[in-house]
């Protein structure tokens, strides 16, 4: 498998033109990204940068200095981006992969990248691509035989000058990975460079890491930074940023116009002593409506124990008119009444909702199930997509019940003792020697990661799940085999089925 970097550069930007030779350090744009892409490990890749024609030799000419030479440099139709793409392409073979990077975005995220391209190699996806990644540092990774089909198939003007919109727009008819990074999309961020003052925001980053010494400087970096002085990055925020199909109808129009059509109601709250509970059941939920956002699907997140004790919500349903599905992501919880015909999906849910459901999926085990249930259960687990970002693929874990004894402070404790994000919470569990946490997502997390865990229960029903989980795991010969990761994946795919009808 190879992996062969596109990078698109042209001179006639309208807002600012010649964009790619103005120099951010001593070095002009177009030249940071072939450097960054240095910093990847054990990745066999070539690189080439693409201009329309009419423009290669003034890129050559200009930037001979650094290494650019006609055997990394092609062109193509200036509008027709897709047919630029495939004849600069032809040498790869249908499984081999390209990369798509834009000149003016220097600053590629190439430690999130490395993660990413490792994770291909597993999954063999027809398209991936990360979400959450700040304006500048992102990437789309592209099956060359899935370009070629497109290329045989799209029509629409706006398809071939936009490379990857298709595949969004028809995302059934392909298999796409999405790599949820942060949980939204961090927007205020902008290191993509548009207009002056993006230039001299790059400027103004660039100098900072230069002067801490980490000139290729990486997402968690930037993030770094973000946390420390959010400020810092003000400077170019009002700058507007074009969608890819604006001229275009947009195939996600209504995508946060109120007018969802999959309503997830997750249980999630504080206790009476003011702990959080049902994190997983949030977090999940939360992981979905990204996937779905991805999909062209709109969805609504709801706290499933706010609706059971605010007044007037039956009143707010009924403007939903929109919705085909409810799915209710709560252990013994009812579905809402609502005023038309919906599908109602219970995910795990042992209460009156599995009674009234139109479909049941079982993301966790239980010990009502039967051997062949609980590996239907583990092929369901709907885990993070991130978490392929630190594991491509499951291993064998060691769990045992924690008992009475106090873990070591070197083991990652769940639920955290201060607020964090899902991403950093795999982070945590990555890097920690064991995770020590009660039955559920996290658990299921912990044994894709390969991590020895110890398992407490802060209920005898937890106890009991907990106990029922490590006996059939133990008796199951090669539980990565079903614990594959792709749970989320298929239940996302199953909602985008429903949605269509």
């Amino acid at each position: 498998m190879k992996f062969l970097f596109l990078i698109q550069a042209r001179l006639a930007s309208t807002r600012l033109p010649r964009k790619i030779f103005a120099c951010i350090g001593n070095r002009p744009l177009l030249v940071h990204i072939p450097e960054r892409l240095k910093q990847l490990k054990n990745i066999p890749y070539s690189w080439k940068i693409i201009s329309p024609h009419g423009e290669r030799a003034e890129i050559l000419n200009s930037l001979k200095e650094y290494n650019i030479t006609e055997e990394n440099t092609g062109e193509g139709d200036a509008r027709d981006v897709l047919s630029r793409y495939l004849k600069n392409s032809a040498h790869l073979d249908d499984a081999d992969y390209i990369i798509r990077l834009t000149a003016d975005n220097p600053f590629l995220a190439w430690d999130i990248l490395q993660k990413n391209l490792e994770s291909v190699r597993l999954r063999k996806p027809d398209y991936s691509y990360p979400y959450g990644l700040p304006l500048g540092m992102g990437y789309e990774i592209i099956r060359a035989g899935a370009l070629r089909n497109i290329d045989r198939i799209a029509r629409e003007d706006y398809h071939r000058e936009h490379v990857t919109v298709y595949f969004r727009e028809k995302a059934e008819n392909f298999r796409i990975e999405v790599f949820p990074i942060a949980t939204e999309k961090n927007r205020t961020i902008r290191l993509t460079i548009d207009e002056p003052q993006d230039l001299l925001m790059a400027r103004k980053a660039y100098n900072y890491f230069i002067g801490i010494n980490l000139p290729f400087f990486s997402y968690s970096q930037v993030m770094d930074l973000f946390r420390e002085n959010p400020d810092f990055f003000r400077d170019n925020r009002r700058v507007y940023q074009k969608a890819a199909t604006e001229t275009q109808a947009s195939p996600n129009r209504g995508m946060e116009s109120g007018h969802p059509q999959v309503l997830l109601f997750a249980l999630w709250g504080k206790t009476a002593s003011g702990e959080s509970h049902g994190l997983g059941h949030l977090y999940r939920m939360r992981e979905v409506k990204k996937i779905l956002k991805s999909m062209g699907i709109p969805s609504l997140l709801l706290n499933y124990s706010r609706h059971r004790i605010l007044s007037g919500i039956h009143q707010a349903i009924d403007q939903f008119s929109e919705v085909k599905i409810i799915i209710l992501d709560a252990r013994d919880g009812t579905f809402p009444d609502f005023p038309h015909p919906v599908y109602r999906i219970a995910l795990d849910n042992r209460g009156e909702g599995r009674k009234t459901a139109d479909f049941i999926w079982d993301s966790l085990p239980h010990f009502s199930m039967d051997k062949k249930q609980f590996r239907k259960s583990l092929r369901r687990a709907l885990l993070p997509a991130s978490l392929f970002l630190y594991c491509p693929r499951a291993s064998q874990a060691i769990i045992q019940e924690a008992g009475t004894t106090p873990p070591p402070e070197t083991v990652f404790r769940y639920p955290p003792e201060k607020k964090t994000t899902p991403e950093e919470l795999l982070q945590k569990m990555e890097k920690s020697p064991a995770i020590y946490t009660h039955f559920g997502q996290t658990m299921l997390a912990g044994v894709y990661l390969g991590k020895n865990i110890l398992l407490h229960s802060p209920s005898p029903y937890h106890e009991k799940l907990g106990q029922e989980f490590i006996r059939q795991l133990s008796s199951t010969e090669t539980p990565e085999k079903y614990l594959d990761g792709r749970g989320m994946e298929r239940f996302c795919r199953f909602l985008q089925r429903l949605a269509e009808k």
